[in-house]
């Protein structure tokens, strides 16, 4: 279970209160039984640090743009990070260069920043093993197992080649690793 502390997004005004209170929440919250808690608006590195090393549970954060790399997080021990929407967003960007393209200029230069089909079928060859390699090796539940997934994870099986599971994280990775959720609660992988 993971326990999600929102005391970054409610006390802005007072970061050091923010910090005390989260760490009372994460510890209380790791006491009533959660495998991970996780820390929504906070990005910089020594408020991570401090948390992980304060709060009795593995710590997941939230990436934003000014979030410390990957390689800082697992660093601090930093147990998971988050990307929530960004491959959407981001992706979404994309297809809104496009079609202003399209729009404004008729013209269809954005879509030289596409990969090509071949490229995306490789990619989603990956996806797959990365699926199976969790499920099989890395301490993974699979999506359906979570009890808010009922009408999404039906339609991502459906959407899914056969033989796939998308997969969620839910246990702390082996010291010095850091957990990475691709697409908020569909896909995960771990390093």
């Amino acid at each position: 279970m993971n326990a999600r502390v929102n005391v970054y997004a409610i006390m802005r005004d007072d970061p050091k209160a923010a910090l005390a209170e989260a760490i009372k929440r994460g510890n209380a919250y790791a006491q009533a039984g959660a495998d991970c808690i996780f820390y929504l608006g906070v990005s910089d590195r020594d408020t991570l640090a401090t948390l992980v090393k304060e709060v009795a549970a593995p710590v997941s954060a939230f990436a934003v743009a000014d979030t410390p790399s990957v390689a800082e997080l697992q660093e601090i021990g930093v147990a998971r990070v988050s990307y929530g929407s960004a491959f959407q967003r981001f992706a979404l960007s994309a297809l809104k260069r496009l079609a202003e393209g399209i729009r404004e200029a008729g013209g269809h230069a954005a879509m030289r920043e596409a990969m090509t089909s071949r490229e995306l079928q490789e990619m989603l060859r990956g996806a797959a093993i990365i699926g199976r390699q969790s499920q099989r090796h890395l301490g993974v539940r699979a999506l359906h197992d979570h009890p808010h997934a009922d009408g999404y994870a039906a339609r991502s099986r459906a959407a899914a080649r056969p033989g796939v599971e998308f997969a969620r994280a839910y246990r702390q990775p082996p010291q010095g690793r850091c957990a990475i959720t691709l697409l908020h609660g569909i896909a995960a992988a771990r390093r």
